[in-house]
């Protein structure tokens, strides 16, 4: 079932942003943050719907590379409130908590397009990553 994200608490923001599914998995698209993309050659075939396996993909950052990126950047410039409606998670509310055993995220690889006003969703690529509580 889906989990809000704000269940996370403080890292309700690494959740909601997919931080924790960050990392270059192959056969997935690389990770944007906020649908935007630093490569140039995903940019120019943004639209096209390409598979994932016939783009460029980036080496995975380093903790030192990260520190010197994110030591640029104001953390007032920085989201940091991510309600969740409560009412798309009726499952979840029924939930009693002690049953949890584990997650489960779920990272894809998606195009989207329009169809007669409506938003279609192509699935290129499904991976998923579990993380017990146990």
């Amino acid at each position: 079932m889906k989990v809000p994200s704000v269940f996370f608490s403080s890292h309700s923001y690494s959740m909601s942003h997919a931080y924790l599914g960050a990392q270059a998995i192959m056969g997935q698209y690389d990770h944007t943050t906020l649908a935007s993309s630093m490569s140039l050659e995903r940019q120019q075939k943004d639209g096209h719907c390409v598979a994932p396996s016939t783009l460029t993909h980036a080496e995975p950052e380093t903790a030192e590379a990260r520190e010197v990126r994110e030591a640029r950047q104001s953390y007032y410039f920085r989201f940091h409130h991510h309600p969740s409606n409560p009412f798309l998670y009726k499952a979840f509310n029924a939930l009693s908590l002690e049953d949890v055993v584990g997650y489960q995220q779920v990272i894809e690889s998606v195009c989207h397009s329009m169809d007669g006003g409506h938003v279609e969703k192509k699935v290129i690529a499904r991976d998923t990553e579990y993380v017990s509580v146990l």
